[in-house]
């Protein structure tokens, strides 16, 4: 029963301070807001701020901050210590760390040195400048204690007269950035007291400061300088940089001809990892071009989308790209201590991984060739892309620390340097739907991913000078080609080779040595011998141009010819066969007899035609015509000259050609053993009777002696004929 009565107590008295404490709640918030919202808000509002960094602006006055808010400027007449009365100790003051600061336009810093003593990233907007306009330069300009990042910002300590103020003194325990800016016209550029951090000195063109660019000096801390991708030259007389050992100086560019040995103390530094050209200044902005850029699976754009990168296996990591630009001479890396002038279709670019020895499986490097329409016809000419040769891929690199290259070489051929164990390219290709040129890179050939990519320029290109071909021909000469060419403005060629191919398509190898250069509007002549196997083909020729720096520069062509097989030269010699042959001129035989002792027969001779008709001393009045091919018989008793002279040759006669048949115009008579009638001649100028006649058969020996017992039988047969007739006429008259 007590305890039924205690438990009853309770609950009522319970009951009673909740209705007391709800009574006193209501009246105490009556008129005032409500706290609770109040501290859900604040706490969601900081939250937010955590996440995304808190922005603010600088400037020198309320009239420069153009429209940009929150924007802090200068307090007139204060000048204070740790920048007391600026804008930017005063953003400084008012954000947290992880907050940026962008500074506008051209700003105004005062005699005190502006600490900024948090975390922040104190970055320019287009080109803005940090400066100073006073007389005492005794203090530096920025002093970093908590880390940060400090970029795209040109800063300079303006007119001081003497001494300069220092531009950056760091003294911090935390990572510092410091990149893509300009740092000019200070006494040290950059002055390390201590940092237990690593501080970071990338992308930054740092000249014309009267002490060193970068000194480390020996404070208590343990952290480490990291130098690289700068332009760092023509500061300080001689050393350019002090590491004090704690640090490395790599990938920067020292001056032209300068070793980065030279140019530091202190500083881990390999000569071999020096920048051979100035990196291209940014423009209208402050710093140079150069990045660093993760390489992924899909291609990355870099520098207006003229370089690309991306990776075929394995996984991502960082490179720097540097820029080097291209249109002048001191723009080439290496130029005149390894490497020749080239014609550039790109721009000259170093590409190395950032960290050193970092996990990189490969790397596909592109780069477009469309510089202007003169280098895009080329690159796809057949000499370059058109080939369809890995190794004539105009995609050059240059080796300056092991010497791997002869200056520059294709990405795609064997390399032509110190390469003992024949190591090869790597497989090139051009991709003309973008005008761009490609290379994988690997961990096998040269340039290798982890050999050659820590100090390695690319560039697309074609090898420089050049020769107007204006006529090229080549004719087969019995057993050899002659090849000739004329040339038109030769400018930087060494000479010329003589390629040949068994096809239009090659592939086309060398056939001469280097037929040096005569100059502008020469003629040359090149002669390709043949051999017994060379005949029966077709052979296709090419002229290949190369300048005074060894490189080829194109080929010229082709020329086709077709070899035939030599015809061999005969002897000739007489052979019983009969054979018309045509001799320069015709000496007739002086006397043709038919037989030992010639007996008269009546012929009509007509000379020195070929024609001739025998008569028989038949009683009847039609004469017998027999062959007339044959030469007309010389009888030199029956010429009479007198007679000769005074006659003119009958006009049939002159008009035949040898070979040809003459119709008599009249039936001769037959006057008996001598005609007193003239003959007809062809020619009565020579008084000695030898006639010359061009063209004309030479008579057939073996045909006139054939003929001559031909006409023997049958003027036998005949005058027997007669015989026998004049007999059965005697028989028949007396006897029957």
């Amino acid at each position: 029963m007590r305890n039924q009565f205690t438990r009853t107590a309770f609950l009522i008295l319970l009951f009673s301070s909740l209705v007391f404490f709800s009574v006193w709640s209501i009246n105490d918030l009556d008129g005032e807001e409500n706290q609770i919202a109040s501290l859900i808000d604040d706490l969601f509002t900081n939250a937010a701020q955590a996440q995304t960094p808190q922005r603010v602006y600088v400037a020198t006055s309320p009239g420069e901050c153009g429209g940009y808010t929150p924007c802090y400027t200068n307090t007139d007449g204060v000048d204070g210590l740790n920048g007391a009365g600026t804008g930017l100790r005063d953003a400084v003051t008012a954000l947290n760390p992880g907050d940026e600061v962008t500074i506008l336009g051209t700003y105004l810093v005062k005699d005190y040195t502006i600490l900024i003593d948090k975390d922040l990233t104190i970055q320019g907007f287009g080109n803005s400048v940090i400066t100073y306009n006073g007389t005492d330069c005794s203090n530096p300009m920025l002093h970093f204690t908590a880390g940060g990042t400090f970029t795209n910002l040109t800063i300079t300590s303006g007119n001081c007269s003497g001494d300069s103020r220092d531009l950056i003194i760091i003294d911090s325990p935390i990572n510092i950035n410091i990149e893509h800016n300009t740092l000019t016209n200070g006494n040290r550029a950059i002055n390390i007291l201590s940092a237990d951090g690593i501080v970071s000195i990338a992308f930054n063109q740092i000249t014309a400061n009267q002490d060193y660019a970068l000194f480390q000096g020996t404070g208590s801390g343990t952290g480490s300088v990291k130098i690289y991708a700068n332009n760092i030259y023509a500061n300080r007389n001689g050393v350019q940089v002090n590491c004090n050992n704690l640090g490395a100086a790599d990938h920067n560019f020292w001056g032209e001809g300068i070793l980065a040995t030279t140019a530091t103390e202190y500083c881990e530094v390999s000569d071999g990892k020096i920048l051979g050209a100035p990196i291209l200044s940014e423009t209208n902005e402050p710093g140079i071009q150069a990045l660093q850029q993760t390489v992924t699976d899909t291609f990355t754009a870099a520098f207006e989308n003229n370089i690309a990168v991306k990776r075929n296996t394995g996984g991502d990591y960082d490179l720097v790209i540097v820029n080097h630009g291209q249109g002048t001479q001191d723009k080439i890396p290496f130029l005149g201590s390894g490497t020749t002038p080239i014609v550039a279709c790109s721009n000259f670019y170093d590409v190395f991984l950032a960290e050193e020895g970092a996990p990189a499986a490969n790397l596909v490097l592109s780069l477009k060739y469309d510089l202007n329409a003169e280098c895009i016809n080329a690159v796809e000419s057949t000499d370059f892309c058109g080939s369809n040769d890995s190794s004539k891929i105009p995609m050059w690199w240059y080796d300056p620390l092991n010497n791997m290259t002869d200056g520059w070489d294709r990405t795609g051929q064997i390399p032509a340097g110190d390469n003992p164990l024949n190591e090869s390219g790597q497989l090139t290709s051009c991709n003309t739907a973008e005008d761009s040129l490609q290379v994988v890179i690997d961990a096998v050939g040269r340039p290798g991913i982890s050999k050659d990519l820590n100090f390695t320029p690319f560039l697309a290109g074609l090898p420089i000078g050049s020769s107007d071909i204006k006529t090229f021909s080549a004719a087969l000469d019995l057993d050899e080609i002659n090849l000739y060419w004329e040339t038109g403005i030769e400018n930087k060629i060494s000479g010329y080779h003589v390629l040949r191919a068994s096809s239009e398509s090659g592939p086309y190898n060398r056939i001469s040595p280097i037929i040096s250069a005569i100059g502008s509007n020469a003629i040359y002549q090149y002669t390709d011998a043949l051999n017994s196997s060379d005949f029966n083909k077709n052979f296709y020729y090419k002229i290949e141009i190369i300048n005074i720096y060894g490189d080829t520069i194109r080929t010229h062509g082709p020329e086709r010819v077709l070899t035939s097989t030599p015809t061999p030269t005969f002897t000739p010699t007489r052979t019983p066969t009969p054979t018309r042959t045509l001799y320069p001129t015709r000496t007739p035989y002086p006397t043709s007899t038919l037989g030992p002792t010639r007996t008269a027969t009546r012929y009509i001779y007509r000379s020195p035609t070929s024609y001739y008709r025998p008569r028989t001393s038949t009683p009847f009045n039609t004469p017998t015509q027999v062959r007339t091919d044959r030469p007309s018989p010389t009888i030199t008793p029956t010429i009479d000259e007198t007679s000769l002279a005074d006659q003119t040759p009958s006009q049939e006669l002159l008009t035949g050609t040898p070979g040809e048949r003459a119709t008599p115009t009249d039936t001769p008579p037959v006057i008996g053993l001598i005609q007193s009638a003239t003959p007809k001649l062809t020619n009565i100028s020579d008084r000695n009777n030898t006639p010359t006649q061009e063209n004309a058969p030479e008579p057939d020996i073996q045909e006139d002696k054939n003929n001559h017992w031909a006409y023997l039988l049958i003027g036998s047969g005949a005058g027997l004929g007669v015989l026998a007739l004049a007999g059965f006429l005697l028989f028949k008259f007396y006897f029957v």
